[in-house]
């Protein structure tokens, strides 16, 4: 877990797939107004690719 500048505690590249997946449908369950802030839509995709790759890499595996 890591904690980020804006005081937001959440998982990081080696979290388990299932952190990843509740802190990204934690951000996509915002109001629209903070879920639109730059730094929740940054959040947003970095954990949707970081979802996407850790499941390709457990297929892979």
């Amino acid at each position: 877990m890591a904690t980020y500048t804006t005081g937001f505690d959440g998982p990081d590249l080696t979290s388990p797939i299932s952190e990843i997946s509740t802190a990204l449908h934690d951000l996509e369950g915002l109001p629209e107004a903070e879920r639109n802030q730059p730094l929740a839509q940054a959040m947003i995709a970095y954990y949707r690719e970081t979802l996407r790759a850790r499941e390709e890499d457990e297929r892979a595996a």
